[in-house]
């Protein structure tokens, strides 16, 4: 078992003389007391511990007015904070205490040195209402000219923020994401506030590795990160969506414009190029500074050399490509038909025929190399599979070393760029705005300023890119008395990273945010801990660093930020260190830090944490809470329906595995359950959603082969490509590893401590055979998915369960076992393979002649199929339920949708896997 504080409390009150014997010896029992002098047993009456009654387990020393239960006595005689007592208490008790392995990323510690807190800094923070007790307490120190907030782990330093006076503000980097606060935390506190660190709301369009993407639409995958100057790409900490209704603060000017939320936090150069922040509506400190809009980022490196990625702009810029085919021998003696790309240049000017002559030596490629009668010179070849084609792929925005960025930016100038006369820019023209806005990236990320300007005339429509050499930033002078309001209603997005700042697109706007409530908590006399990261964090990362040393509290207060990413962030944290110990505090300002700031006194500050309330259970519900599902019910399918997909395109509108409840998987022995379990699990990674498989069937490593193979979508990936796939999946999947029949109460604990410390929604169980239920307990085998039903429900997950059809079996009723278990759970999906097909295949290739005709028509029928024979969105609409036939890969292990299809790749790792092969 995993008892929190309380529980361990509730057992030790069951037996109240036992225990207050064994922790007071020398006391004695008066009535229905037992008593003693004090916490360290001496002689007298006045420590009391109840006995009988409703305060049985209680116990108050009337000379010192502690007070509290009896494992908060076990910690004060015994002299032990509150985990070493619970450790202890659960072993006097005789509790298993279940041991679970600590998560095993490992993050650095702070560099810098933390010096006592200079005068200056002192007074800054005195004069935002913080006493020097809470100074102290919380151990602020500086750090140059920063104020230093440091976050520890037991005495160990483990993350650090800065704050300078004039707002600049950042954290060392991949330090551990933990809270800030446990140095002021008193060993045997029972109760903590949990607030808000920063908080970014926002909009426009953020630069993530697949290129520009709207907010909206934005749901996972890294993004650029801007530090100082410097520009990586990082999985952000929290995506922040929320409703806003008001006006945004608009500026604009002819190089820059900015729309967002009043209290956006922009980030500007001072007078020495040093960046601070400050909110939209506050504007800069001098209308002299400037505005970054570039930055330099230095990736692991594209996996071609100079002379191929320069035959790749080669062939982007000025190639006709079409597909040709070829023969080629494929593992038989037998020649098939191939499509190849073939790429023909006709050139008049003689310094491009000079320049791809050269590169295609560099390259050692063979192409045709002719004279036309129309003065033209033919350069024809086959396009090796390196070249991405017209368009550039945008993973090499996040891969260009900065030498190869530089290398890109001038060999465009080659092709269909040119220099501009007397300037230091030069221009870059496509009639793609996929490239354009790609050639825009890349001069952001190698610090230039650029500009994408659409052109027309004649002839037709293209876009040309302007690139400054040398220009960096955008100074305010333009924009003074330039703010606008704008009235608005509707979603504002953003997302958080840990350097708190991101390149976002509106020609360049990167912004930042960061504030102290903790330390402003820590004046109402609240022992208090602050997230690392801010509201609206749906993977809320420190809670898996911090589950254990939350579970000495029996009150969690959430005073999160009175927005809605705020909110958001309270129910997640209360779902996952659970609704019965958290509650909600309403603050009469956005913080604490407002709160303190404007003057609230601290009896008015403990009514409001007097008054905090839990969040409603979800069984409660208003008609309002169903108005998607009411508008899909009356006016066709909402487009924000949510949910898991199959790994099918054609059937996302129409079917949806959504959290909450369970899925059931049936098919016949041998028709492809498992492998369609792990490509659904490879779907819900993809989606960015954690899983957890439990096969019982087979070993974890052969298990996750399979999976691998589905992810790399081949056979037999390179060392350096299982590697990248491994890692990939560090922080996304995990096993439960046990083979054989499991025990259920042992898989339910382990899935619930799954959910909670590590946020995982997708839960696999292959199968429902190997679950230690005879095949006849039909009792067994509907007790059991009704503890699934709960647990999906409780934890809002997913639930897929795998299981068998009896042999000849159709339907719901084709199903193995009890008919409780089609009736509970919520779809019943199952899988059917067309083995007449494979009979009929080998027997046609085993003779003597093919009959190849024969042969390719019948590869062009279906290997199978997948039916949703249940899930409540058709049940009594009339509408027929989604089946989809489709083509196994057998290399692959992937379901494809039709004859032609090619294999998706999950991890697109190819620049590693080209170098493990090379």
């Amino acid at each position: 078992m995993r008892l929190r504080a309380a529980e361990i409390a509730e057992r030790l009150a069951a037996m109240p003389e036992q225990v207050a014997s064994m922790l007071l010896p020398a006391g004695k029992r008066d009535g229905s007391y037992w008593t003693a002098g004090d916490v360290s047993g001496s002689d007298g009456k006045s420590l009391r511990v109840y006995l009988t009654g409703p305060k049985a387990g209680r116990w108050r020393d009337y000379a010192s007015d502690e007070h509290g239960d009896l494992l908060d006595l076990w910690a004060a005689t015994r002299r032990q904070d509150m985990a070493e007592a619970m450790r202890d208490a659960a072993e006097w008790l005789g509790v298993r205490v279940t041991e679970f392995r600590e998560p095993s990323r490992q993050y650095n510690r702070p560099q810098k040195r933390i010096e006592p807190l200079s005068d200056a800094h002192r007074q800054w923070l005195n004069g935002r209402g913080l006493t020097d007790e809470v100074i102290d307490r919380l151990r602020i120190g500086s750090q140059g000219d920063a104020v230093a907030f440091p976050s520890y782990i037991g005495d160990e330093l483990a993350a650090v923020k800065y704050r300078t006076l004039d707002k600049r503000m950042w954290s060392e980097k991949d330090c551990e994401p933990v809270l800030f606060g446990w140095q002021a935390i008193p060993e045997r506190a029972r109760s903590v506030a949990i607030v808000e660190g920063e908080c970014f709301p926002g909009d426009a369009q953020i630069l993530t590795e697949d290129g520009w993407v709207r907010f909206s639409n934005y749901r996972s995958g890294k993004v650029a990160q801007w530090s100082d100057g410097e520009i990586e790409f990082v999985h952000p900490v929290a995506r922040v969506q929320k409703q806003f209704s008001g006006q945004l603060v608009r500026y604009q000017s002819k190089g820059f414009v900015s729309e967002t939320t009043p209290n956006h936090k922009l980030i500007s150069l001072d007078g020495q190029g040093r960046p601070y922040a400050h909110t939209a509506i506050e504007g800069p400190n001098a209308k002299g500074h400037k505005i970054p809009r570039c930055g330099i980022a230095d990736g692991c490196g594209i996996p071609l050399s100079d002379a191929q990625i320069r035959l790749c702009i080669a062939i982007s810029a000025d190639a006709a490509i079409d597909q040709r085919k070829n023969a080629l021998a494929a593992n038989s003696q037998r020649p098939v038909a191939a499509e190849q790309r073939y790429a023909r240049f006709g050139f008049k000017k003689q310094r491009k025929i000079d320049r791809l002559r050269s590169v295609l030596t560099e390259c050692s490629l063979h192409a045709s190399d002719s004279s036309l009668k129309n003065g033209y010179q033919s350069i024809c070849l086959s396009i090796p599979d390196w070249v991405p084609g017209r368009l550039f792929p945008w993973k090499w925005v996040s891969l260009a070393t900065s030498r190869q960025r530089e290398l890109i930016l001038s060999e465009l100038a080659h092709w269909d760029g040119n220099a501009v006369p007397n300037r230091n820019q030069t221009e870059y023209s496509s009639k793609h705005l996929e490239n354009a806005e790609w050639v825009q990236a890349m001069a952001h990320l190698s610090g230039r300023v650029s500009t994408v300007i659409p052109r027309q005339n004649e002839i037709g429509e293209w876009f040309k890119v302007s690139i400054l050499h040398g220009k960096m930033d955008t100074s305010w002078q333009p924009l003074k008395g330039a703010q606008k309001r704008v009235a608005y209603r509707g979603k504002v997005y953003c997302v958080q990273v840990p350097a708190g700042a991101i390149m976002v697109r509106q020609e360049g706007v990167v912004t930042v945010s960061g504030n102290c409530d903790a330390a402003a908590m820590q004046v109402y006399g609240m022992p208090t801990l602050s997230v690392p990261n801010g509201g609206g964090a749906k993977q809320a990362v420190w809670i898996e660093r911090e589950y254990d040393r939350l579970n000495r509290f029996d009150r969690i207060y959430l005073a999160m930020d009175q927005d809605e990413p705020g909110q958001v962030a309270a129910k997640e944290i209360m779902d996952r260190l659970g609704a019965e110990r958290c509650l909600l505090v309403e603050l009469p300002m956005k913080d604490a830090n407002e709160c303190l700031k404007a003057g609230v006194r601290k009896e008015a500050m403990r009514a409001f944490f007097r008054h905090a309330t839990a969040i409603d259970p979800d069984e409660l519900k208003r008609p309002s809470d169903y108005s998607r599902e009411l508008h899909e019910q009356f006016f066709g399918r909402s487009d924000d329906e949510t949910g898991l997909t199959l790994p099918f395109p054609s059937l996302s509108d129409s079917l949806r595995l959504r959290q909450g409840e369970v899925v059931l998987l049936a098919g016949e022995n041998g028709s492809g359950k498992s492998q369609m379990a792990g490509h659904i699990t490879l779907e819900a990674l993809r989606g960015d959603v954690r899983a957890c498989v439990a096969s019982m069937e087979f070993k974890a490593p052969r298990y996750l082969k399979r999976m691998v193979r589905q992810a790399g979508a081949q056979h037999d990936p390179s060392e350096a490509y299982l590697d990248a796939i491994i890692s990939a999946w560090d922080d996304r999947l995990w096993v439960f590893s046990v083979r054989g029949t499991a025990k259920r109460d042992r898989m339910l604990e382990v899935f619930r401590y799954a959910r909670q410390r590590y946020g995982i929604r997708f839960f696999v169980i292959d199968n429902l055979a190997k679950c230690g239920i005879a095949e006849d307990d039909y009792n067994g085998q509907k007790e059991f998915v009704d503890q699934l039903t709960d647990f999906a429900s409780e934890t809002e997950s997913t639930v897929l369960l795998v299981h068998h059809m009896r042999k000849g079996g159709q339907g719901k009723e084709g199903v193995k076992g009890s008919g409780g278990i089609t009736d509970m759970v919520d779809t019943v999906l199952i899988i059917w393979r067309n083995r007449a097909k494979e009979d009929k295949l080998r027997t046609l290739q085993a003779e003597d002649e093919p009959d190849e005709e024969a042969i390719k028509e019948l590869q062009l029928k279906p290997d199978g199929a997948i039916s949703c024979v249940k899930q409540r969105n058709y049940e009594g609409t009339g509408d027929g339920e989604p089946r989809k036939v489709f083509w196994f890969d057998r290399s692959s292990y992937q379901f494809l949708s039709g004859p032609s299809s090619r294999p998706f790749r999950y991890v697109d790792w190819s620049a590693i896997e080209q170098r493990g092969a090379a």
